[in-house]
């Protein structure tokens, strides 16, 4: 905000790009949305993409119920973190604490390709 560009964007550049000793960031204005699977292989030497979406993609999720709408749970959801039991639980869905950290750290790791046992033989996360 308040930079050239912004500046630049604001007037209709269809790109602009910053770089800084730290890093780099390009925003270029596209005529379709463009698939998040094409967008993170353009990122260099990440392990761990994070999204928010509601309602696009194909990647394992996560869903956060807090309440206040009913969770779109579908054949893409991992597991439900919500403050009390929902009427959507289900045997199929991992129904976690939303206060549980732990228990998403360890269902992200696996969703990485991560083994659900230590090298003590002991199982991280059980159902």
């Amino acid at each position: 905000e308040g930079k050239d560009t912004a500046r630049f964007s604001a007037a209709g550049a269809e790109a602009v790009a910053v770089s800084a000793p730290d890093g780099y960031f390009i925003l270029q204005k596209t005529r379709e949305r463009q698939d998040f699977q094409d967008i993170i292989e353009k990122l260099d030497d990440v392990d761990l993409y994070i999204t928010e979406s509601r309602s696009r993609g194909v990647l394992p999720t996560l869903i956060l119920d807090r309440g206040l709408a009913a969770p779109e749970i579908d054949e893409r959801t991992a597991a439900l973190f919500a403050k009390e039991k929902s009427a959507q639980d289900t045997e199929e869905i991992l129904c976690c604490d939303l206060d549980d950290p732990e228990t998403a750290a360890q269902i992200t790791l696996f969703l990485m390709g991560r083994p659900l046992y230590g090298a003590d033989g002991i199982m991280f996360l059980t159902m």
